[in-house]
């Protein structure tokens, strides 16, 4: 037997759209520019859905903030949905830095307190994110280190590929097939259909978001903080 060996296989959004259609029983003949459209907006809406869900390891990111003296407050980079952990480093030592909720921030006696930041609070607003560290960093020189989850990239053009890895295209396929579906007439509807699409689309996102997740054990230490 011989096989391609080859790995490079990919899907563009027209092809996974296309065949999340046929999964629907709808005739890819028949799709005109408004079809394609509207598969292109929900397929930007499973994103959105899937940030909800838990961490998808391909959305994760290394980044760097140089700190500035006296200043607690650093806007992170475009499309971050959180920060997981973070580091500061000085002098090529990295020293943890243990997140803490508004609340904790909010009743730091001084906030302006400066020292080396050991801790932080991420903002989480519509548009902007900002991370607040505390203490008030005391030189311009320190570097915080931090991995992030960002959101997944928009799909704007049907010739693009959609971002996610080979593990996740059957999820894709079928959250899809199913919400193309749902947008059919009512009379149009086949209730068997779309039972069979909504067991897919929960056993096919299942398996996804079982594979997907880092496969270190985990362990628990307790925590000191000093404020």
């Amino acid at each position: 037997m011989t096989t391609s060996q080859a790995v490079t296989l990919e899907y563009n959004v027209t092809e996974l759209i296309e065949e999340a259609y046929e999964r629907a029983g709808i005739d890819v003949q028949m799709l005109n520019a408004h079809h394609m459209r509207s598969a292109r907006r929900s397929m930007n809406l499973i994103f959105s859905s899937w940030a909800n869900k838990g961490i998808r390891l391909w959305a994760l990111d290394q980044q760097t903030q140089t700190v500035t003296d006296g200043d607690p407050t650093y806007t992170l980079p475009a499309g971050t949905v959180d920060v997981l952990d973070a580091v500061l480093t000085r002098d090529s030592v990295d020293t943890p830095m243990h997140r803490i909720s508004r609340t904790d921030y909010h009743v730091i006696p001084d906030k302006t307190q400066e020292g080396r930041p050991d801790r932080f609070w991420v903002d989480r607003q519509i548009g902007t994110q900002t991370m607040y560290v505390w203490p008030t960093p005391e030189n311009s020189t320190d570097v915080i280190d931090y991995w992030r989850l960002r959101r997944l990239y928009d799909v704007t053009a049907a010739t693009e590929t959609a971002d996610v890895p080979q593990r996740a295209w059957e999820a894709l396929t079928c959250d899809l097939a199913e919400r193309l579906l749902l947008k059919r007439p009512d009379d149009q509807i086949s209730q068997v259909r779309l039972s069979e699409l909504k067991s897919a689309r929960r056993e096919s996102f299942y398996d996804m978001r079982t594979e997907d997740r880092d496969r270190a054990p985990s362990q628990v230490y307790p925590e000191q903080r000093r404020i």
